[in-house]
C-alpha cells in the first residue's frame, strides 16, 4: 500500500506504509517497562563489571549482548519526531528505571571490592571528550539504520551501543562507591553524554526515514522545533567536551615533551639512565613530577636545579616541581673491573676531598711488646725430703 496524502485545513496528515507500521509497533514496544528489561540490564551491569575490575575488554563488550538499553532510547526518539510526547514519557520513564538498575547493581559491587585498585578500563572513561560524542552519534545512527530497516539486525548495533551506556554508567558507580567522586562524576558525563548523542542520531535516521506525524510545517524546520531541547543540549555537551578534549591533549603534551627532556638529558651522561617518570597534581599549583634515574652517583641538588629550567610549563602555565628519586648502579666490565665509578652526572672524573675538608686523624700504632730480660723457671719435682730438679 502507498503512502496517501490527506489536507485537513491547515495540517498535512501522513498515512505510513505497513513497512513503517511495523517498524514503528517494534520501536514503540522499547518504551515498555518490564521486569524482563530491568533483570537483563542488572545482569549485564554484574558482567561489565567484574571485566570492568579484572581489566578485561573482551568480558566488557560481551556483556553489552545482553544488555537492553538502545531500546527505550529509540522509543523516545521516535516519539519526538512523531510529536507524541506520552511515547517520550512512557521511554523516559523506563530508561530512568534502567540506568537506576545499573547504577545501583555496579554501585554494590564496587562495594563489595572497595578496596580494588581502580584499572585501566575503568579510568579511561572518566575523562570524556567530543571524540567520544562523535563515537556516539555514529553508533546512534547505526543503530537507527539497523532498527528501521527489515534487511539489517539491530542485534549487533545494539551491543556496540550498549558498549556506549553500561561501561560508563558501572565505571562510574564503582569509583562512586570507592570514594572517587571527582572521577566517578567524569564516567557519570560521558554516559549522559552518550544517551543524548544516541537519542539524537536516532531521531535525525528515524526523521529522515519519513517516521514523522502530521504537523502544521513539516520539513527540517519542525525537526528542529522538536528537538530544540536535545539540540541546544548537545551542543552545550560539545562545547565541554571539546574544551576538555583541549585540556586533556595540552596535558599529553607536557608529558610527552618532559619525558623526552629527561629522557635526553639523562641519557647523554655515561652510566646514567632513566627508570621512570610520573606526573602529579597537573591542575595544581605546583605539578610535580618524579624522575627515578639510575646511574653510579647521586645527582646533586645543582643538577636537579639545571634540569628543572629545561622542562616545559605545565598547561595551567606554572611551573613544575622535579623531584628525583636515585638508584645506585654498578656497571662491572669483565676485564676492567667496575665501570663508571668515577663519573658523577656532570661529567665530572674528580672526586678528591676539597682543600679544606680535614684529613682522617692518624692511627696510633700499638706499642710493640719487648722481648722479656727474666729466664724462665725450670720446672722442679717436690718431694717430702728435698727438692730434685726435673730433668
Amino acid at each position: 500500500m502507498n503512502p496517501e496524502t490527506q489536507h485537513e485545513g491547515e495540517q498535512i496528515i501522513t498515512h505510513a506504509s505497513p513497512h513503517h507500521h511495523r517498524i514503528s509497533k517494534h520501536i514503540r514496544s522499547g518504551a515498555v517497562l518490564s521486569w524482563d528489561f530491568v533483570l537483563m540490564n542488572m545482569l549485564a551491569t554484574v558482567i561489565a563489571s567484574y571485566g570492568l575490575l579484572a581489566n578485561s575488554p573482551a568480558v566488557v563488550i560481551g556483556a553489552m549482548v545482553v544488555a537492553i538499553l538502545l531500546n527505550p532510547i529509540a522509543a523516545a526518539a521516535l516519539g519526538i519526531v512523531e510529536g507524541d510526547n506520552k511515547l517520550v514519557q512512557r521511554a523516559g520513564c523506563t530508561m530512568f528505571v534502567g540506568v537506576l538498575s545499573v547504577y545501583i547493581t555496579a554501585f554494590l559491587i564496587g562495594y563489595i571490592h572497595r578496596d580494588q585498585l581502580m584499572t585501566h578500563e575503568i579510568m579511561s572513561r572518566t575523562a570524556p571528550t567530543a571524540t567520544d560524542l562523535m563515537i556516539a552519534l555514529a553508533g546512534g545512527a547505526a543503530g537507527a539504520i539497523a532498527m528501521s530497516s527489515e534487511s539489517l539486525g539491530a542485534g549487533l548495533v545494539g551491543v556496540a551501543i550498549a558498549t556506549a551506556l553500561v561501561p560508563p554508567l558501572a565505571s562510574s558507580a564503582i569509583l562512586i562507591a570507592q570514594g572517587q567522586i571527582s572521577s566517578g562524576l567524569g564516567a557519570l558525563l560521558l554516559a549522559c553524554a552518550n544517551i543524548v548523542a544516541i537519542q539524537f542520531a536516532t531521531s535525525i535516521v528515524l526523521w529522515s526515514k519519513g517516521f514523522h506525524r502530521p504537523a502544521p510545517k513539516p520539513g527540517l524546520r519542525q525537526f528542529f522545533f522538536r528537538n530544540q531541547f536535545n539540540i541546544i543540549l548537545l551542543a552545550t555537551l560539545a562545547v565541554f567536551l571539546t574544551l576538555n578534549l583541549r585540556t586533556i591533549a595540552a596535558k599529553e603534551l607536557f608529558q610527552v615533551k618532559s619525558r623526552q627532556i629527561i629522557k635526553e638529558t639523562v641519557t647523554t651522561r655515561t652510566g646514567y639512565a632513566i627508570d621512570s617518570v610520573r606526573f602529579s597534581g597537573l591542575d595544581s599549583n605546583r605539578p610535580i613530577i618524579y624522575a627515578v634515574i639510575r646511574g653510579p652517583n647521586p645527582l646533586t641538588r645543582k643538577d636537579v636545579e639545571q634540569l628543572e629550567v629545561k622542562l616545559p610549563k605545565a598547561p595551567n602555565n606554572r611551573q613544575s616541581n622535579l623531584r628525583v628519586q636515585f638508584i645506585k648502579t654498578i656497571t662491572v666490565d669483565d676485564e676492567a673491573g667496575e665501570l663508571y665509578k668515577n663519573r658523577d652526572f656532570d661529567g665530572s672524573r674528580n672526586f678528591a676531598p676539597p682543600a679544606d675538608s680535614k684529613s682522617p686523624p692518624p692511627s696510633i700504632a700499638p706499642p710493640k711488646s719487648e722481648p722479656s730480660t727474666v729466664a724462665p723457671l725450670k720446672p722442679t719435682l717436690q718431694t717430702s725430703d728435698q727438692e730434685v730438679e726435673a730433668e
